[in-house]
């Protein structure tokens, strides 16, 4: 058997990889997946200090991909009403209709999997998977 952290790795690469494929076929690049993600979890609208710790990303990473970002017409920068100080990153009409796209290729992944596994299945793996990142956050974090 392989060590439980090979394993978690060559699944995640796996998905990544059959999820990258997916989305690029319909022209959305890898690089915007966690932002589409971030903005599409907070309704559309997110400062990029947010975005920052959200997608665990370098600050000058998410710079670039948000200016890439703009220039293809997916996300506006749009002052907060409540603090003018601050800039939020908003999705277009087009961000939002791919953040959709993006979405329906995370749920048609998931549906993949489940189609081999059992409830009893899916429930023990997500509380295993759940442990398991706690045990690796309390370690990073402390």
């Amino acid at each position: 058997m392989d060590p439980i952290g090979y394993q978690i790795s060559k699944l995640a690469h796996s998905f990544k990889s059959s999820v990258r494929n997916e989305c690029e076929k319909r022209g959305i690049p890898s690089s915007y997946f966690q932002i589409f993600r971030c903005l599409h979890c907070n309704n559309g609208k997110i400062s990029q200090k947010d975005i920052v710790e959200y997608a665990k990303f370098k600050p000058s990473t998410v710079s670039i991909v948000l200016s890439n970002m703009e220039n293809d017409g997916l996300i506006k920068r749009v002052k907060d009403e409540k603090d003018a100080r601050i800039t939020l990153i908003e999705l277009t009409e087009l961000g939002n209709k791919k953040a959709l796209e993006i979405k329906d290729v995370f749920d048609s992944m998931d549906k993949l999997l489940e189609s081999e596994l059992t409830k009893e299945d899916i429930d023990a793996l997500d509380r295993i998977l759940n442990k398991a990142l706690k045990c690796l956050e309390r370690r990073n974090n402390g």
